[in-house]
This record gives structure tokens, C-alpha cells and sequence, in this order.
């Protein structure tokens, strides 16, 4: 593994991070976006997150994953907004980038009912710092 060989946080890893979260601000945003189906109150922030979601798409695919990162975010924000606007309240903590799909229970595993892609949890700030910055 490359692991044992290079213990920075090198372009690879930023990358891949970004690559990460992309995908769960996308992921998540969809999860919410079917709760609002229908909705005339987010509409609006619906259609906007569409088009930052399509945006990061293309971002993506061209292999600028900062952009993506910053465009599937604006696109999560959006339809959070959308939730609020239409007064739905939706089960998603976002304080941070390192949000976690889970299952809302521990153990899940074979013969546990997978639940995963329901709910989200994030780590608090602190915890974050630590993952980051091992602090």
C-alpha cells in the first residue's frame, strides 16, 4: 500500500476527497430532493440544484474535482434551502464536508436491515480538525 510509503496529504488524496464528497453532496441531495417532489415552495431551489448538480457533473467528469466539490455543495445548500422553503423537515445534519451515509443504528451488517442512504450524520467540527489535521 502507498500508505506506509507517503504520509501527506498529497494532490492524490485532495482528489479523492473531493471525488468523495462530490458524490455525497450529490447523493444526499437527491435523497432530499424526492421529499420535495411536488412542492411549488421549492420549485425554484429544486430547479437551481439541478443546474449546480449538472454543473458538477461536468466539472467531474472533466477531472476538476474542486469545482465539482464547490458545485454539488451549492447544489446540496440549494435544495436544503428548497426543504425549508416548502416546510419540510428532513432528517440531514450538515455541518461539514465529511458527511456519513449510515443506517441510524449500529451493527448493520448481514441479517440487519440496511437502511443506508436514509439518514446522514456528520462529525462535529472538532472531530473533523482532528481527521484533517490530526490535531
Amino acid at each position: 500500500s502507498y500508505i506506509d510509503l507517503n504520509w501527506d496529504f498529497s494532490q492524490f488524496d485532495r482528489d479523492n476527497s473531493a471525488r468523495h464528497h462530490t458524490a455525497g453532496y450529490a447523493k444526499i441531495a437527491n435523497i432530499v430532493a424526492a421529499q420535495l417532489a411536488g412542492k411549488p415552495a421549492a420549485a425554484a431551489n429544486l430547479a437551481a440544484a439541478d443546474g449546480k448538480l449538472t454543473s458538477a457533473q461536468a466539472a467531474f467528469a472533466a477531472h476538476d474535482y474542486p469545482t465539482a466539490l464547490r458545485l454539488a455543495r451549492e447544489g446540496y445548500e440549494a435544495v436544503v434551502a428548497g426543504a425549508a422553503a416548502a416546510n419540510v423537515p428532513v432528517s440531514i445534519v450538515e455541518p461539514s464536508t465529511w458527511t456519513v451515509i449510515y443506517s441510524g443504528k449500529p451493527g448493520n451488517g448481514p441479517g440487519k436491515a440496511n437502511a443506508k442512504g436514509l439518514y446522514a450524520k456528520d462529525l462535529e467540527e472538532r472531530a473533523n480538525i482532528k481527521r484533517m489535521f490530526g490535531k
